[in-house]
């Protein structure tokens, strides 16, 4: 089931999105620039650290609520990779987010009471920071419960591939969104802050997910349980250039040029917190079709009440080696040698 990485450039073209933008009523990219100059000019700076114009520099956006039990690790984990600097986007967090994100360094805090959904699930909010201080640049967009892994990631940091990527005239990484779940009821899979999130989570499932017209993944773990489909594709690492733009969250882009190879998006959504969680977003209502997404888990949740996601098919995580055995993953051999040239 290999990961179809050439045929996103067909797809996903500039004017594809202009059409897709006008679909709503708007009169298309100008009318976008001038939405994300809007949300973007109301974001309110909480913190004070300089920051250089370094074009060296690999950046990470983010746009989070309540997120206080996921950063610590989080974060950890993208500086351990390579990731210099931090933007965090708070969208209305009731729990210690932001408290938790002052106390990490090189990591500048924003925050924003308007609608997620109108900015575009968050796109408008980034884009608009990434403008001025991306620019140019490659950059990591992530929620605060995904990990992005890429072959050889263990050993390879993030800034060996991006140096390798623009060798190959590429803008933007492909990856396949992985669901990550434990072998123990939702409510028993209890995570602390700091942790290893692969030690609280370590199964996933290869099955249950076919490609649509259009060049996505869909399906996995979230059809097989709760029958609520879900794209499967992100676009975590991205260089900010003229002519390219993200579309739904990241799950789609526009104008941007890959490599033939992919990585994995670790989905790390189904610890203790799950059903809480979700039950706060069905009354928020603030994704896309009305949360209907989040109804389904709410649902489920409330119908079993020790729900677990593991099932004959789960495989335990491994490493990059394994991901691209099965097919999730892949690679090529101009990027095994520029990573041994480079040692």
């Amino acid at each position: 089931m290999d990961v179809p990485v050439n045929r996103f450039d067909r797809f996903f073209s500039l004017k594809r999105f202009d059409r897709f933008w006008k679909t709503f009523g708007k009169t298309g990219l100008a009318d976008r620039d001038n939405s994300k100059a809007y949300f973007g000019k109301r974001l309110k700076r909480l913190d004070d650290g300089p920051i250089p114009k370094d074009p060296s520099e690999l950046r990470l956006f983010m746009v989070v609520r309540n997120g206080a039990l996921r950063l610590p690790y989080l974060l950890e984990y993208y500086r351990r990779r390579g990731v210099h600097r931090f933007f965090v986007i708070d969208n209305g967090s009731t729990d210690d987010t932001v408290a938790v994100l002052r106390n990490m360094a090189n990591t500048h805090i924003f925050e924003t009471s308007d609608s997620y959904q109108e900015s575009e699930c968050g796109v408008l909010w980034v884009e608009y920071l990434m403008d001025i201080h991306c620019r140019d640049q490659w950059s990591v967009i992530v929620d605060c419960d995904e990990l992005l892994v890429y072959p050889g990631w263990e050993n390879i940091s993030l800034n060996t591939l991006v140096a390798f990527l623009d060798s190959q005239g590429a803008t933007a990484l492909h990856s396949l969104l992985l669901d990550m779940y434990s072998d123990l009821p939702l409510k028993d899979t209890l995570y602390t802050a700091g942790q290893d999130f692969i030690e609280a989570c370590p199964y996933f499932e290869v099955g249950h997910r076919w490609l649509r017209d259009d060049g996505n993944w869909e399906g996995g773990v979230r059809n097989r349980v709760f029958r609520a489909k879900n794209i499967l594709s992100k676009h975590n690492l991205v260089k900010h250039v003229p002519g390219s733009t993200i579309g739904g969250g990241t799950h789609m882009i526009y104008g941007a040029q890959f490599a033939d190879m992919s990585g994995v998006t670790l989905h790390f959504k189904y610890f203790h917190d799950f059903a809480e969680s979700v039950r706060v977003e069905v009354e928020r209502g603030v994704h896309w079709n009305n949360a209907w997404q989040y109804q389904q888990y709410d649902r489920k949740t409330q119908e079993v009440s020790d729900l677990s996601l593991h099932c004959d098919e789960s495989i335990r995580f491994q490493g990059s080696l394994q991901l691209i055995d099965l097919g999730l993953m892949k690679t090529m051999p101009a990027f095994d040698d520029f990573c041994t040239r480079r040692r």
